[in-house]
């Protein structure tokens, strides 16, 4: 199609250099978020099912059958270690965001918990 060379010139050029979006950072942004997520709902889900199966145990245990009372103490322990991990995930992810934020953000957020910071 054929523009004339003037038309070009009259016409303004449109530039959006201050819509510039950094797609990496966007996408490094979004992959930690959604893996984040995921781990700690994996984590937090392993817990409440091995919680669970101990819980089932518990009958057998009582019996004094060995097998049930192993089953009782590894899927007890093996929950509990699952729980730890997703609730050291959410507690450093919360450090991070806090860590990641200005002095002056820092000190808001932490008056919201009644924490005074100087």
């Amino acid at each position: 199609m054929f523009v004339s060379h003037a038309f070009e010139e009259a016409t303004p050029k449109l530039t959006l250099s201050a819509f510039s979006i950094d797609w990496h950072a966007l996408f490094l942004v979004s992959s930690v978020a959604i893996g984040a997520a995921v781990f700690i709902s994996l984590t937090f889900a392993l817990g409440v099912r091995l919680i669970t199966n101990a819980q089932h145990a518990v009958p057998g245990a009582r019996k004094g059958k060995a097998v049930d009372v192993r089953k009782e103490i590894i899927n007890r322990v093996f929950g509990y270690l699952f729980f730890t991990v997703a609730g050291v995930s959410i507690a450093t992810l919360l450090l991070g965001v806090l860590w990641g934020i200005d002095k002056q953000h820092r000190i808001d957020f932490a008056a919201i918990f009644g924490v005074v910071i100087k």
